[in-house]
């Protein structure tokens, strides 16, 4: 009997071993892509209030030209 509980401890602390093996890989690409995600919302952020300021620049300077005339 205590060779089958001893054999069912080995084979349950390689399971642990490979489970936590599993865990820390999991956990380091999820901050990867957490960080890649926020770069990337970053990134588009910057793009698209660019895409609104520019047509909003052009009217501010038609509308003080216009009220020079």
């Amino acid at each position: 009997i205590n060779n089958v509980v001893e054999t069912n401890l080995n084979y349950a602390n390689a399971a642990n071993e490979s489970n936590h093996s599993t865990y820390i890989k999991s956990r380091m690409i999820m901050l990867v892509l957490n960080i890649f995600g926020i770069l990337l919302a970053i990134m588009l952020g910057i793009i698209i209030a660019r895409d609104i300021i520019k047509p909003l620049e052009k009217i501010k300077k038609f509308a003080e030209n216009l009220a020079l005339y």
